[in-house]
């Protein structure tokens, strides 16, 4: 299927077969499967002209034959418990960009088209989840794998630009649209990728997934992936990537099976959050919304090397982590903010629990509850030493899905905010895989946040 540049007119042509068409869909970033004899489309805003509607009109029984005869369906499996609390989000407030996970990085060298669409193919291959829906059968939810779904490229030139302010306008606007645009979680696949170029040897790489197929474990791993594989296409040499023993479907099934296991880690965690307060409510300079609108904003402050050496000494003359000490300093800075001794913030948890599972692309994050006590009188040294015990506990009985424990202990729930946590502290560590990619990430800020502070 080739990649063609991005334009605004219509299909020209009546003599264009059907696959044809779909390319040049696909070119514009109209996205069309075949669902119960029905046609479900997805495209960006004024995509579909007049014109465009009338050929799907007419050619809506050929497309219907060649997209069920295309789409056949590799595998079911539930959702995991990750998931469902995504999808739930996403049947209360349908369409939100709260959960859509946009990725750029920038490339100094060619890069063609045609043999970027090779590699995202074989991307596909390789990952199940990224021919994965979610659909609604029987009254549930179900992930549904395809055999085979095509990855949309959309191909951008802006090399004809002047490089100056109104070429970076250009890539600043279409990296905006192309990470605001939104999902629907039943039509696959839940990832587009757009190449922009800027010159001849300089483009930007970018794409938005649903962070119901994907994490950021495995945006690391789709990294290197795309860029081995994209050098296979180009040279014939085969990749030397890592195999994928596991598909995220075992993993769904798996969790279904050890779901009858969580019996003593849910004891744990009502003991530790039992009358734990509900909200932890900062000082807003405006009044909370009735509805969590996610709308928010992202500032970035950077720690210089010699700060950065003093912390980490810090750490070590108290025994213990980097990021034991991150969280005391910061439970100690919301305790002056807000006054309040006795609060919960979430962290996130790698959720990988096999080696097996490191290459497996899928949602395996899972948010831990860490409640926080804040003694005022004490010093600091014993709220570091109090804080690392209890939340390395925490740590051992991490097992136990979010969604799961959410509805296990029926917490106050409100559409303002988030259950049991409304804030989140988390210190990424650099992931091995990704330390010989050279390309610098673009930062690209869509105006989302998923909590009130993270």
């Amino acid at each position: 299927m080739p990649a063609t540049p991005e334009q605004p007119g219509v299909l020209g042509t009546a003599e264009m077969n059907t696959a044809e068409f779909l390319a040049h869909l696909t070119s514009l970033g109209v996205e069309l499967r075949a669902s119960q004899g029905k046609l479900r489309l997805n495209a960006p805003l004024n995509a579909v002209t007049p014109a465009l509607q009338e050929q799907l009109r007419q050619r809506k029984p050929a497309l219907l034959a060649h997209l069920s005869s295309a789409s056949d369906e590799e595998e079911t499996a539930p959702l995991t418990f990750a998931q469902q609390r995504l999808w739930l989000i996403e049947r209360f407030s349908p369409g939100t960009l709260a959960y859509n996970v946009p990725q750029s990085w920038e490339i100094h060298e060619e890069i063609d088209p045609e043999v970027l669409l090779i590699a995202l193919q074989a991307l596909s291959n390789r990952h199940p989840a990224l021919r994965t829906r979610i659909e609604m059968r029987q009254g549930q939810p179900l992930q549904v794998v395809l055999r085979q779904a095509d990855i949309p490229l959309t191909f951008t030139d802006l090399s004809s630009d002047s490089p100056s302010e109104n070429q970076n306008e250009s890539l600043q606007d279409l990296l905006t649209t192309q990470s605001r645009r939104t999902f629907l979680l039943d039509q696959a696949p839940l990832i587009r990728f757009h190449l922009i170029r800027l010159a001849p040897k300089h483009h930007v790489v970018a794409y938005n997934m649903h962070h119901i197929v994907t994490d950021q474990w495995s945006l690391n791993r789709l990294r290197r992936d795309i860029s081995a594989l994209y050098l296979e296409a180009l040279t014939g040499q085969p990749a030397a990537l890592p195999p994928v023993s596991r598909t995220y479907t075992d993993v769904a099934r798996r969790e279904q099976k050890e779901s009858s296991l969580h019996a003593s880690q849910l004891a744990y965690w009502r003991k530790r959050l039992d009358g734990m307060p509900t909200l932890l409510e900062l000082p807003f300079a405006k009044t909370r919304p009735l509805d969590q609108a996610y709308a928010g904003a992202t500032f970035r402050i950077s720690l210089d090397a010699p700060l950065t050496a003093q912390l980490r000494r810090l750490a070590a003359d108290h025994n213990t982590s980097l990021y034991f000490l991150m969280l005391s300093l910061f439970a100690a800075l919301l305790y002056r903010y807000v006054g309040q001794t006795d609060f919960c913030l979430g962290t996130p948890v790698s959720g990988r629990k096999h080696r097996e599972e490191e290459e497996v692309v899928g949602l395996f994050v899972n948010m831990l509850a860490l409640r926080c006590s804040v003694d005022p009188a004490a010093g600091f040294d014993t709220l570091l030493q109090q804080l690392s015990s209890a939340v390395l506990s925490d740590f051992e009985h991490g097992d136990l899905p979010f969604q799961k424990l959410v509805t296990e202990l029926h917490p106050h729930r409100s559409s303002a905010y988030s259950p049991l946590f409304q804030i989140v502290f988390a210190l990424n560590p650099k992931d091995p895989s990704s330390e010989s990619q050279e390309q610098p990430l673009k930062e690209t800020y869509i105006g989302i946040s998923k909590f009130d502070l993270s």
